[in-house]
């Protein structure tokens, strides 16, 4: 077998294609070619296929050189297009070059035309590989632009020297010069004098150690503005030069905040106070030290009684009802404890201050930590939820209701938060994933699927939680826990608070995979039954009763003289008036499938749409409806003309022949 070479020969003359063809068998490749001789057909084979070459000849009745080259640019495909011609002159040749050819060769000097070949395939390779490599030098460049450029922090690149190189669209903003204007000046001029010594320290650190940090220091906008920063630096290479890179980080925000933070403690000492639930506070011991108003009006208190002197360790409620290791917990761990306490009175210790029957109260006991970490308060807080429990047992029985219906669904349910983390399924959802419920209780979808379907699944369910609307059948694809991989079918809705905030989502879930297999073997089927359509060696067609050609293929078309199926069927609108020579042939032929259900290599003779006559040999059946009636015709059309015509010339051949024989034996003997 010889190299293999895919030739788009742009050529009239069969006989020189074939003569191409053999020498390039001879000079070692395997060539797989296709003729053209007009721009439509050359236009055509270059988005059909892919080809390593392009042998053209200068000079053809309906197309030239010059046209191929122009149209191969216009469509834009980099393939080595050569001349090859048998009388171009050397002037002309040039001109073909100069224009796009990448060579000529005389046909009678066909030797030189697989060096010519092989030269430009690997010049063709040469410009793929340059080009890609500009591409991914252009690809980085611009990653690295849009890196700076979308940076949250302003960053600078500086010579050794201080001088400012470049600057990123933060930087702008943060000094309201544009990178003209900075571009070249020393980070003397955007500092202000009084902290210009800490810039030269953290700037001769970074030359020196390739790294350095200050934080709390000013730059000077360009309107004169003081900004202040933290500022963090590195050395880093640059075109083969080492440059410094300063990360500034605008930190007026965070000032601003500390000093708000000074009015927020009276704030939310404000907000305490008036909190509309019983609140108060407590030091690690125990001991209240504060409480607000609701307090004071849950207990019937004042501060004088309980301040300093009451303690929730030996509160009786606590240590009876079973919640002090929690109370404890809290001020040992600096966790978050909540508990329910269901009192007939309420009361505290040694004090009882109002009857209140069978009340019942939400307790909150939240750590205040200190920066190192250790609990310095703790902040108590009652709410009395007597009216929310008798609804949640009321909302229980629902409840139950509900999961009945849920768990007996031959559809997957399933509930999630906010984050995609599993909080209910029913028992088709676990069958549909393979898991056991404790397995799957919590997982999160990007546990269960690939990098690209947990794409399309924070898409689709981001849309539903930014639009609030459902989204039905959305279709992707799972990883069960045995590995295989189940394409399934999803309703999405938005799970929502009773005050209308999002919390999570909702979904029905159906297996899909068997219904996609399906798809996928039809598309299949359908994909071989047209490539079989369309590379048939003959005519395929399928006709309507009334005569008219409703689909035929490329070679159908060929047979009787048409550039195209769609003209084909454009033009024939009564095939027994415009292709049977005798018209009558037709309704002979239907009668025979209405006796035998088909025929089989009936030959009959047929017009081509330039009016000449051609044999054919036809098979055909009908297709009916469920009624019987007939939908369409559907046949195979062969041209023996040839064939005909052959057997037309042995009969002829034949009784010569026997007369020439005849002549013969008469002469011989007249007898």
């Amino acid at each position: 077998m010889g190299k293999p070479l895919r030739v788009l020969m742009v050529e009239d003359s069969e006989d020189d294609v074939l003569l191409t063809i053999r020498a390039l068998k001879k000079d070692g490749y395997d060539p797989v070619y296709e003729r053209v001789e007009t721009a439509e057909a050359m236009r055509k084979a270059l988005r059909k296929k892919p080809w390593d070459v392009i042998l053209c000849d200068y000079q053809m009745p309906k197309f030239n050189g010059f046209a191929a080259i122009a149209l191969l640019k216009e469509i834009g495909i980099d393939i080595p297009l050569i001349i090859v011609s048998g009388a171009i002159g050397e002037e002309m040749a040039a001109e073909c070059m100069r224009s796009g050819a990448h060579d000529y060769v005389m046909k009678n000097n066909l030797s030189r035309l697989a060096s010519a070949i092989e030269r430009e395939l690997k010049e063709a390779k040469s410009r793929i590989k340059n080009k890609q490599v500009e591409e991914a030098l252009q690809v980085s460049e611009e990653k690295y632009r849009n890196l700076l450029d979308n940076a949250s922090d302003a960053i600078f690149l500086a010579d050794m020297a201080g001088n400012l190189l470049e600057m990123n669209k933060k930087a702008e903003e943060l000094l309201g010069y544009s990178r003209e204007e900075v571009s070249g000046i020393n980070i003397s001029r955007i500092h202000p004098a009084e902290v210009f010594g800490k810039i030269k320290d953290i700037f001769n650190e970074i030359i020196t150690k390739g790294s350095g940090y200050v934080n709390d220091v000013s730059v000077m906008r360009k309107d004169g503005k003081i900004i202040p920063v933290d500022i963090t630096g590195s050395l880093i290479e640059r075109g083969g030069t080492k440059v410094t890179q300063g990360i500034f980080r605008d930190i007026s925000e965070r000032k601003q905040a500390e000093e708000a933070l000074r009015d927020s403690e009276a704030f939310l000492s404000s907000i305490i106070e008036n909190s509309p639930h019983a609140m108060w506070i407590s030091d690690p011991r125990g001991t209240l030290v504060r409480l607000n108003q609701a307090c004071r009006n849950l207990l019937h208190i004042t501060d004088d009684e309980v301040v300093g002197k009451y303690n929730v360790m030996q509160d009786d409620a606590v240590t009876e009802q079973g919640y002090l290791p929690l109370v404890k917990q809290v001020f040992e761990q600096g966790t978050i404890a909540k508990f329910t306490i269901e009192y007939d009175s309420v009361r505290l210790k040694n004090l009882e201050l109002r009857e209140h029957v069978s009340v019942v109260l939400d307790v909150t006991i939240s750590p205040v930590l200190d920066a190192d970490g250790r609990v310095i308060y703790a902040i108590i807080q009652h709410i009395d939820i007597t009216d929310r429990k008798r609804a949640e047992e009321f909302l229980k029985q629902s409840e139950g209701r509900y999961r009945t219906i849920i768990e007996n669904m031959e559809d997957g349910y399933h509930e999630v938060d906010i984050n995609g983390n599993f909080t209910f399924f029913n028992e088709s959802m676990r069958k549909i994933m393979g898991y056991e419920r404790e397995e799957l209780l919590g997982m999160n979808n990007c546990q269960y699927a690939d990098e690209e379907n947990t794409r399309k699944v924070y898409q689709t369910y981001n849309r539903v939680y930014r639009t609030g609307e459902p989204v039905k059948n959305f279709e992707w694809q799972i990883i069960r826990k045995d590995g295989d991989r189940r394409d399934i079918e999803v309703s999405i809705s938005l799970i929502r608070d009773t005050e209308g905030h999002p919390t999570g989502f909702r979904g029905i879930v159906r297996d899909a995979t068997e219904r996609r297999r399906i798809q996928e073997d039809l598309r299949q089927a359908e994909e071989r039954y047209r490539s079989i359509f369309e590379n048939a060696q003959e005519g395929i067609y399928r006709s309507t009763p009334g005569g008219r050609i409703i689909l035929a293929n490329q070679t159908m078309a060929k047979i009787f003289g048409y550039a195209s199926p769609e003209e084909l069927m454009s033009g024939i609108t009564d095939v027994a008036r415009q292709l049977y020579v005798d018209p009558e042939e037709r309704a002979k032929i239907q009668k025979m499938i209405e006796k035998h259900g088909f025929v089989r290599n009936y030959e009959t003779q047929l017009y081509r749409k330039d009016g000449s006559i051609i044999w054919i040999s036809m098979t055909m059946h009908a297709v009916r409806d469920e009624k019987g009636q007939v939908l369409y015709y559907e046949g195979m059309d062969e041209d023996i003309t040839d064939r005909k015509e052959n057997v037309e010339r042995m009969r002829k051949a034949l009784g010569a022949t026997v007369q020439a024989i005849a002549m013969i034996v008469e002469t011989r003997d007249p007898y």
